[in-house]
């Protein structure tokens, strides 16, 4: 399906308004359309404009809370990458890799969503580091990934419009239901003022051969990891909470670039 946008004069009643085009707002929409409702996307941006298209991305519970509610979503969601991963062009692909510790670590806390986890050999950890875990986990090359969502969303019948959408009472107009998948853009569309940016800065560069991702949270220069793709690696990171500056910095980038390369 190509990304196009529909004027206002083609409007119609749907079953169900979806706000958002990210990773999130297009998996409600396409789960929605393939099991029967008629749906339509309003987005300000298309995908590839989004910030769900530069993720690294891996499968890790990063920063997300309550604990106990995301170790179910967690699950499901290995689950169905990893269904995925047998899909070729789906982007997505399952990788095994080590999160390491400086210090003797318990077991992570989401050690039920992922069917094999075991300590890293002595000979695994790199001089400086005490511990670790090897695990597989999807990695989803995102560019690819959006675009097989938005195909599978067209195929299926459903359509976007380009549309910034001001209030969800105006969205409520065009459909019987209206999800919200605006991710941070809900702090303005709904005054929810919890919503808050956390910033992270990657670099991306040439694979050189590496197939295992690294992990490196606790490093004292700040969290560290290394994603390889395909054709690329995406280097990591930042994350900044409540900074909005999404314009990349330098050093940021060389600091990266040496914690990895370490």
């Amino acid at each position: 399906m190509e990304f196009g946008f529909r004027g206002q004069g083609t409007r119609g009643s749907v079953d169900a308004i979806v706000v958002g085009c990210g990773v999130i707002g297009l998996s409600v929409a396409v789960s929605l359309q393939e099991a029967g409702f008629d749906v339509r996307v309003l987005t300000s941006a298309p995908p590839s404009e989004t910030t769900s298209t530069v993720a690294a991305a891996l499968w890790y519970p990063y920063k997300s809370y309550p604990e106990d509610r995301v170790l179910p979503w967690g699950k499901r969601t290995y689950e169905v990458f990893a269904e995925l991963s047998h899909v070729t062009v789906s982007g997505v692909y399952l990788r095994e890799g080590a999160e390491l510790w400086r210090e003797p670590a318990e077991d992570p806390w989401w050690i039920e969503a992922v069917p094999k986890v075991r300590r890293c050999r002595k000979d695994e950890l790199p001089p400086g580091y005490e511990d670790g875990h090897v695990f597989a986990a999807p990695v989803v090359g995102m560019p690819v990934y959006m675009d097989y969502l938005l195909e599978r969303f067209g195929a299926a019948g459903g359509s976007v419009e380009r549309h910034i959408v001001s209030s969800l009472e105006e969205a409520a107009e065009e459909g019987r239901v209206v999800v919200n998948c605006s991710g941070l853009g809900a702090r303005d569309l709904v005054g929810d003022l919890s919503m808050v940016p956390i910033r992270g800065q990657i670099v991306r560069v040439r694979n050189p051969g590496l197939e295992r991702f690294l992990l490196d949270e606790g490093n004292p220069e700040g969290v560290t990891y290394i994603v390889p793709r395909t054709e690329d690696c995406i280097l990591g990171g930042t994350a900044e909470e409540g900074e909005w500056n999404t314009e990349p910095d330098p050093d940021i980038a060389a600091a990266i670039l040496r914690r990895c390369v370490a």
